[in-house]
């Protein structure tokens, strides 16, 4: 699976939308999404201290209004065989985020059972979607978070691709049969670290 080389993330999103909307481009509107993710959880961890005692729903708002400032619909707590976190349309395309407090990797794994179990269809226009891990409380940077979850994922012996971790705070895994489609289903497992301590605590 092809990374996604960001250098000027605005630019880059709205002119992958306008190639997926005039080339039908399912994948081009991931990539734009994906730009967008990853700026807006840098804002979120620039504002660590406005976020970290919010539970995972609060978060998962400020996502939802960062997107919608970005012109995509994107929703909360949608209906997809179960309530799911995020959910972006556009056209026919759509991408499914399921959002998890840092609770460790069993609470973790309970969302990508959600994910890849209830709420995705796996379908050719909703072959991608993601875990979105919120750190709010552990001192742990998203390095350590995610080779613990890639490491745990591993240790299943499920039949899961991982690859390598991402200096943007994510890493990309495949599941080579949907099981609803039994097609190719692709996740972008998301890393925000929030945990925050007031310099009076200090």
């Amino acid at each position: 699976m092809n990374e996604f080389d960001i250098t000027d993330p605005l630019p880059t999103s709205f002119l992958n939308r306008q190639i997926a909307n005039n080339d039908d481009d399912y994948d081009k509107f991931i990539e734009g999404l994906y730009v967008e993710l990853i700026a807006c959880f840098e804002t979120l961890e620039e504002e660590a201290n406005e976020h970290h005692d919010k539970d995972e729903t609060g978060i998962s708002s400020s996502v939802k209004m960062y997107l919608k400032g970005a012109k995509y619909d994107c929703t909360t707590e949608t209906n997809s065989n179960g309530h799911v976190d995020l959910t972006v349309r556009e056209n026919k395309f759509k991408w499914l985020g399921e959002a998890k407090l840092h609770k460790g990797n069993s609470w973790t794994y309970h969302g990508f059972n959600q994910l890849t179990e209830n709420y995705s269809t796996g379908r050719p226009n909703s072959s991608r979607g993601s875990i979105i891990v919120y750190n709010t409380t552990v001192q742990k940077p998203s390095t350590k978070c995610a080779e613990e979850w890639k490491k745990y994922i591993e240790r299943k012996q499920l039949s899961v691709t991982c690859y390598d971790y991402n200096p943007n705070g994510y890493f990309d895994m495949v599941i080579p049969e949907h099981p609803r489609s039994g097609m190719p289903y692709y996740i972008r497992n998301f890393f925000v670290t929030l945990h925050y301590t007031s310099s009076k605590d200090l």
